[in-house]
């Protein structure tokens, strides 16, 4: 584990994260010292979209401002964690695959809502649709184990419960309304655009 500090004013600003992603901290110093820089306070509650995830300023108690990113080990409803590896890696594997898909991004928030059918989640094949948000909350995307995508008791899941149930998928939920995804395992298999052309295909 490591911390990374940037002097912003009158303020101390760090993030901490694995030894890994440390090349990922750049990019949220970058930020908070353009936000700086532009005017914005670095007071603690500041919050950050970071893609799929959210950053906040929380002090601690060496008087720090620390980046913390949503508790996804316990309840990132209700409560923050010090250690952002986790926001950082999604994310980067979310630019790389749309990289790889030459898409734009269409993110989705962590505490946005999919919809499963039946236990298709924990299926070995699972085919991933988008389609256009219903509702505000409403990630657009939908999960079935089937070809056709038969609706089964239909179950609303949350984004970050991937995290624990299918993480290969995480990275692919900023592809656009209309396009689809196949999983095999921990695998991204094949990528499929609105048009029906393959943007992606392994065997």
């Amino acid at each position: 584990m490591g911390r990374w500090t940037a002097r912003l004013g009158d303020e101390r600003v760090s993030v901490e994260c694995s030894d890994g992603a440390a090349h990922l901290v750049p990019p949220v110093l970058s930020l908070l010292t353009a936000l700086h820089e532009y005017g914005e306070p670095m007071t603690e509650g500041l919050a950050l979209r970071w893609g799929w995830s959210e950053l906040v300023l929380v002090r601690s108690a060496d008087g720090r401002l620390q980046v913390h990113e949503p508790d996804f080990g316990d309840d990132p409803l209700e409560s923050f964690r010090p250690d952002v590896t986790t926001t950082l890696q999604v994310q980067a594997a979310t630019r790389d695959l749309l990289a790889t898909c030459q898409s734009e991004p269409r993110p989705v928030r962590f505490d946005e809502l999919l919809v499963a059918a039946g236990d298709a989640i924990a299926a070995q094949v699972l085919m991933a649709q988008r389609n256009e948000p219903s509702a505000e909350g409403d990630s657009g995307w939908y999960l079935g184990a089937r070809p056709g995508f038969e609706e089964v008791a239909l179950k609303p899941r949350m984004v970050f419960e991937l995290l624990a149930a299918r993480p290969a998928l995480l990275p692919a939920l900023a592809l656009p309304a209309g396009w689809q995804v196949v999983l095999d395992g921990d695998r991204i298999v094949r990528v499929v655009d609105d048009g029906d052309r393959d943007v992606l295909r392994q065997d």
